[in-house]
């Protein structure tokens, strides 16, 4: 026994084509319980049976935040935004690298990541506060890339602030 529903439908369907049994085929869901006896057989209950999944010797469970994480990169892609910042004197240093991976094609990538940059430099010159927090920093820098991503794209792919300290 083996394969998903519709093969096992089909095994089930040659087994009873060649006569192998009048009765006593039995097509089971995950977590089905089939309890056989000498004269009888016949599904009794259920027994909880998520998906698990095995990643080398990772084990994920369905709901993962892992998984979860996976299936956003799969549809949606990675954007890396890389900034350098002078934190003394408030000002970001050189233009922001923005580098992606799964998210769009290069040719439609180089417009909307050009007027990106822009558009972290002009956020981040007229914020005051997040000049003395790294982690208010990126995430500030994350807020920005995933707003002007989607009003440009309608995507939202995974988003990985960097920031360099000079």
């Amino acid at each position: 026994v083996h394969g998903e529903y519709r093969h096992l439908m089909a095994h089930a369907g040659i087994a009873w084509d060649l006569g192998v049994a009048d009765k006593g085929i039995y097509v089971l869901e995950d977590g089905d319980v089939l309890e056989i006896s000498e004269s009888e057989a016949g599904v009794v209950g259920s027994v909880p049976a998520d998906p698990v999944y095995l990643d080398n010797s990772l084990i994920l469970e369905a709901g993962s935040p892992v998984l979860d994480d996976r299936q956003s990169l799969a549809n949606y892609g990675v954007v890396t935004v890389v900034i350098t910042v002078d934190q003394s004197q408030r000002k970001l240093i050189d233009n922001p690298k923005v580098l992606s991976s799964g998210f769009m094609g290069i040719n439609e990538t180089q417009l909307v990541f050009s007027t990106l940059g822009a558009q972290v430099k002009e956020s981040f010159s007229m914020e005051g506060d997040l000049w003395d927090d790294l982690e208010i920093m990126k995430s500030k820098l994350k807020e920005i890339v995933r707003e002007y991503l989607f009003s440009k794209t309608r995507r939202q792919p995974i988003i990985i602030p960097i920031i360099k300290k000079i």
